[in-house]
């Protein structure tokens, strides 16, 4: 029998959860990145949604996104998971192409208190579940830095999956894999260049104020909470908090 398909409103903002087959190993490195971000551009460009925050970890993927037509999302999400799928069979991280577990979570965002808490703890869960990289403790399958820099796009590079080979992960490999980055890539295969556009505050939900104000507010409640139940230990860097922040942030 067929799976009913998840219908989504439009405008209202999600947080999908799914989780990967329990057997599943992957290595979260700069060459896992390029591939996450080049899906995710992919599918943004073909069915537009709005993404707010992601992370990817040893037990699966979270996003918050929305849409200004509900349909988009389950359209998103079906080739997102299909395509990173088999771009990780392709290059021989993945064999069986196994990859998801369950079907996937929908949670939808009513209120700035409940986003705050759920982007909070798809941070907070990326990070208990990524081993980091190197010293400078980077977590990149995640949305964090563009978060924390607030950037609004990040230039990528899909590479359809007829051009992945094991090869392409071999011929990467001389790059340590916390600089592997699109410019890497684009000297190494074929590809398309594309821009994934990261908007961190379409989550509020659209009766709220979005202003400054609002949007500043929420961003520091969302650092703070992450400051609070992430070990200081593990990451010993600066606050990024402004001056007038009453807590300090470690990251």
């Amino acid at each position: 029998m067929p799976r009913r398909k998840r219908e989504f409103k439009s405008l209202i903002a999600y947080s999908i959860c799914s989780e990967f087959d329990g057997f599943v190993e992957l290595q979260l490195d700069g060459l896992l990145r390029e591939l996450l971000m080049g899906v995710l551009t992919r599918a943004q460009e073909l069915y537009p949604v709005k993404v707010s925050h992601f992370g990817l970890s040893s037990k699966g993927f979270q996003i918050v996104l929305c849409s200004s037509e509900g349909e988009n999302v389950s359209r998103f999400m079906g080739y997102f998971k299909g395509e990173l799928s088999r771009s990780l069979v392709r290059i021989g991280r993945l064999e069986g192409g196994a990859l998801w577990g369950k079907r996937y979570s929908a949670e939808p965002i009513t209120s700035v208190e409940s986003g705050i808490e759920i982007v909070s703890e798809l941070y907070l869960n990326a990070f208990a579940h990524t081993r980091c990289l190197s010293e400078e403790k980077s977590f990149p399958c995640t949305s964090w830095d563009l978060f924390l820099s607030g950037q609004s796009f990040v230039k990528t590079i899909w590479i359809p999956n007829r051009l992945l080979t094991p090869e392409v992960s071999a011929s990467l490999s001389r790059y340590s894999p916390e600089t592997i980055r699109f410019s890497n890539l684009t000297e190494q295969v074929e590809g398309e260049p594309g821009t994934l556009h990261f908007d961190p505050n379409a989550w509020m939900p659209k009766y709220s104020p979005i202003n400054d104000e609002a949007t500043e507010r929420a961003r520091l409640s969302i650092l703070r909470r992450v400051a609070k139940e992430r070990p200081l230990s593990e990451n010993p860097r600066p606050s990024v908090l402004d001056q007038n922040a009453s807590s300090s942030l470690y990251l």
